[in-house]
């Protein structure tokens, strides 16, 4: 079976094909699928979300494996990182990310009703 893409247009217009497995995550895309689910080929524009933002999330996406759930555990009570984070990529993933690109992240994944991240 072939992967399915949809396309996604960033804040620059550049144009970056999405696997469908991680747009799922996504209930902002998700429900505009649903709503056009005969045409996936229709460019879905993301004006507010720049393309290394973008890139980010799904690399994330693609980590977790396309899952959205075991999420950290709120509210949050501990600053201690291991306890935040048991997996050692999501670890890694977060420390290196500085202050303002995990804002810019935050901000890009309440666009996209992305709860998991």
């Amino acid at each position: 079976m072939t992967d399915r893409f949809v396309t996604l247009v960033t804040k620059e217009k550049e144009e970056v094909k999405v696997p469908i497995k991680i747009t799922q995550m996504s209930g902002l895309i998700s429900s505009m699928l649903e709503d056009h689910s005969d045409d996936h080929d229709e460019p879905i524009p993301l004006p507010s979300i720049r393309k290394d933002t973008l890139l980010k999330i799904m690399d994330y996406c693609e980590k977790c494996n396309y899952v959205s759930d075991n999420f950290v555990k709120k509210p949050v009570r501990t600053k201690d990182i291991d306890e935040l984070f048991p997996l050692a990529w999501e670890r890694q993933f977060f420390q290196a990310i500085e202050l303002a690109g995990l804002s810019e992240i935050l901000e890009a994944c309440n666009f996209l009703d992305l709860a998991k991240l």
